[in-house]
């Protein structure tokens, strides 16, 4: 196998729903079979956890990358912050995110969206005050 295989393997468990073989295949990758992960694997992976809800654990991935995460994980990243109403990961998220993509308004709409779910409506209010300057 190579980089090509694996990424199609991550991107199946992704789909799948399959947290643990999807792990395994990437300590497979990297320590049986030598491939150096690039950002698809890390970009699997990291949607791969935020998907089951391991929001923790993908932070630790993108936060242990050798290099820096693209919009693409950002974007799951936040998607997952949002489907699992988590405040602080969506926030942390965010930061980051709007570091790449400053002109990017559906950040602010999903951080505003992350906040009404958890009836923080002086967040969402905080937000609408952001985005109405721009």
């Amino acid at each position: 196998p190579n980089h090509v295989t694996f990424v199609g393997v991550l991107s199946a468990c992704v789909h799948g729903g399959m947290v643990d073989e999807g792990k395994h295949c990437f300590q497979l990758m990297k320590n049986v079979y030598g491939i150096e992960p690039q950002m698809q694997h890390y970009g699997c992976v990291a949607d791969l956890l935020g998907r089951a809800g391991s929001l923790e654990d993908a932070r630790n991935l993108v936060e242990g990358m050798p290099m820096k995460p693209n919009v693409v994980i950002w974007g799951c990243l936040l998607g997952a912050s949002e489907r699992h109403g988590d405040v602080n990961m969506g926030e942390w998220v965010a930061k980051h995110f709007l570091e790449l993509e400053p002109w990017n308004d559906g950040i602010y709409v999903v951080l505003s969206n992350i906040y009404a779910n958890r009836d923080m409506w002086k967040q969402v209010e905080k937000i609408r005050e952001i985005m109405k300057q721009r």
